[in-house]
């Protein structure tokens, strides 16, 4: 997806577990998360050099609206890039949930808000890790909003994909959809704070 020279300085600046990222986020002991805003309406003047992070961004977009023009419209009208990269074992699952924000302007939807898009860009260096499991359910779908979703109750989703990690592969989707990450079959490789695992910059 990124050209190989971006995608490898975007490898070496979240590289586990010895980029500064990692240990300035104190990322081994943080049981929450939290992200970045990238603003996109403006880029910065030819005299100060983007970061990597900036130009994987903008990549991505491009290849948004060249690839999804629908959900994307006009590229001028996007604000901004919601950002993080997550470190998880190998053998390690997502549940499945929504990506979303409150906003407390809106009274729609609980105030609850999602992306334009989402996206996964595969960081790990060989294809570690179980894949991506994206459905076509909704946010509007469901009666509330809990941060994830009971498949099991009546209704549920209708049609699930699987994308499996794979190095420099990027996944683009509705940002409205569930989706989680599915823990691979068999026997993985033993993950732990100090080893390699799933890298991704979402």
């Amino acid at each position: 997806a990124l050209q190989a020279d971006l995608f490898s300085e975007l490898q070496e600046a979240f590289r586990y577990p010895t980029s500064p990222y990692w240990r300035e986020h104190d990322y081994a002991r943080r049981t929450e998360y939290f992200s970045f805003v990238e603003p996109l309406s403006a880029r910065r003047e030819p005299s100060f050099p983007e970061s990597v992070v900036t130009m994987a961004i903008h990549r991505i977009l491009a290849l948004a609206c060249d690839r999804l023009p629908h959900l994307i419209g006009d590229p001028g009208s996007v604000g901004a890039a919601e950002w993080w990269v997550h470190w998880k074992p190998s053998s390690a699952g997502t549940p499945l949930h929504f990506d979303s924000a409150v906003d407390p302007t809106n009274s729609q939807e609980d105030g609850i808000r999602t992306p334009l898009l989402s996206s996964v860009l595969y960081l790990s260096d060989s294809d570690v890790g179980g894949p991506t499991f994206i459905t076509d359910q909704p946010l509007s779908d469901g009666d509330s909003f809990s941060g994830s979703s009971d498949c099991s109750k009546d209704g549920g989703f209708g049609v699930g994909r699987l994308v499996f990690p794979h190095p420099n592969r990027l996944l683009l989707f509705r940002g409205d959809l569930m989706h989680g990450v599915v823990p691979p079959p068999g026997v993985q490789p033993q993950s732990t704070w100090t080893t390699p695992g799933r890298i991704t910059f979402m």
